[in-house]
């Protein structure tokens, strides 16, 4: 109420009486007093917003795992007032009631080796089911909590607990990742402002371990991804080993073999009757293919031989000139043409480069339709890489061969058709690949000729 007097003199001058005035203000100061709290709530909330601002890159940067546990408890503690802090981890053991350790400052593991905290314990068990902040005024009176594990394990010359406050920190994907519990001896210390500040807190810390967490498993897997490529060098390596060895031992015998086999049906060749001469033709004409696979086999394995020697830009236009010089006989034999557009230079080993070019053009040759052969190369730039188009206007193959065609020894004709061991394509594939690019048949059509596209890297400026 608000009173207020008003004096009412007389002719003299003297007052005679006083009119007082009433005016019942107490809803205008309920509604000052609400304004100012909802200003003392707004600056609270903007300076735990700020607060929880500043710690978050503390959280945010460390990706160890058990620093971070650390750090957060420390920053808990401190921030909240409390007297100790510990955070649990959800951690599942091997029975039914998994056991939860905890890590506290201040305090030695061995201190807390007989702390054992099952999550079933009421003082943790809300916490562990995401059922948000829980919080007490006295953990000592509290019903929900009499008789708790924690109470009664808990070192109490050390650890006399009364106030407590806990919230759950909880991933992206709604798993519990632990709990944060924090205590003192005093009853009442913890405030609502208390479980806002703590549930921020949470919030910040759960992104943080889900960070860390992700971090932790993207080292493991490069690690064992690091493993797995050396392993698989060394294996492609002993494999490559194993069948150069083999092929060059191979070779010594099979020319003995072939030789012998030619000086035999040079001197004998009169008295061999036809079923003889046969057989013979026979060891002659299969020495002379297990020469040619072998010679190809050596080809494969020496695709990859100089991959760690250094690079140097190559014109592609000048290896071109000389794959086509080698191939004019043939070109010669067949009345083929090859053109090509301007090509770029790129970071590969000349001979890797010859290999592709020879063994496309020479199969756009070979494979060869009823008109006259022509191979057109061209090429286009982007993405630090340059893409080699090889179009011909040969037979064509079936779309459904668009991935065989690359495997080792694979053969869509016979030999009778067209010779050849069927390693060309599987070479090709095997240089581009160790370059980081990629062949493939882009297009083709039975009849119509074939498109093969590959990619190689551009050379560094």
């Amino acid at each position: 109420m608000l009173a207020r007097g008003i004096p009412e003199p007389d002719a003299a001058g003297n007052t005679q009486s006083v009119l007082t005035v009433i005016r019942d203000i107490s809803e205008r100061r309920e509604a000052e007093e609400e304004r100012a709290a909802a200003l003392a709530r707004e600056k609270e909330a903007r300076q735990t917003a700020e607060l929880l601002n500043r710690i978050a890159p503390i959280l945010a940067t460390e990706l160890d795992p058990e620093r971070l546990v650390q750090s957060l408890t420390d920053i808990a503690t401190e921030l909240i007032g409390a007297e100790f802090g510990s955070f649990i981890h959800n951690l599942p053991g091997a029975d039914e009631q998994p056991y939860l350790f905890c890590s506290l400052p201040g305090i030695s593991k061995e201190s807390l080796a007989g702390f054992p905290l099952p999550r079933s314990a009421a003082v943790v068990a809300p916490v562990f089911r995401g059922e948000g902040v829980l919080r007490s005024a006295d953990i000592t009176q509290d019903v929900r909590y009499s008789g708790c594990t924690a109470q009664q394990s808990m070192p109490h010359d050390r650890l006399t607990v009364r106030s407590y406050l806990a919230a759950p920190v909880q991933s992206r994907s709604g798993e519990v990742l632990g709990g944060l519990l924090l205590g003192h001896s005093r009853p009442d210390k913890f405030t609502e402002r208390h479980e806002k500040l703590l549930a921020g807190l949470a919030a910040q810390a759960a992104i943080a371990m889900d960070n860390a967490r992700l971090f932790d498993q993207s080292q493991r897997i490069r690690k064992e991804l690091q493993r797995s490529n050396q392993e698989l060098r060394r294996a492609n390596e002993d494999l490559e080993t194993f069948a150069y060895s083999a092929s060059h031992d191979l070779q010594e015998p099979l020319r003995t073999t072939s030789l012998c086999a030619q000086l035999l049906a040079r001197s004998a060749a009169a008295g061999l009757d036809d079923n003889s001469r046969t057989f013979l033709d026979g060891v002659i004409e299969g020495t002379t293919r297990m020469q040619t696979l072998i010679d190809d086999l050596l080809a494969y394995t020496r695709a990859t031989r100089q991959a760690d020697e250094v690079l140097a830009p190559v014109n592609a236009g000048k290896v071109l000139d000389g794959v086509i010089h080698t191939l004019r006989p043939l070109l010669q034999q067949n009345g083929g043409r090859i053109t090509a557009d301007a090509l770029p230079e790129v970071n590969v080993h000349e001979v890797h480069l010859k290999q592709l070019f020879q063994n496309l053009i020479g199969n756009a040759l070979k494979y060869r339709g009823m008109e006259e052969p022509h191979v057109h190369i061209s090429s286009t730039e982007s993405d630090g890489a340059v893409e080699f188009s090889v179009a011909d206007n040969g037979i064509g193959i079936e779309p459904q061969f668009r991935e065989q065609i690359f495997g080792l020894f694979k053969r869509l004709h016979t030999r009778e058709e067209y010779p050849g061991s069927g390693i060309g394509l599987a070479i090709c594939q095997r240089i581009a690949e160790q370059y980081g690019g990629r062949i493939w048949l882009e297009r083709s059509e039975p009849g119509k000729g074939s498109v093969f596209c590959f990619r190689l890297p551009a050379a560094r400026a």
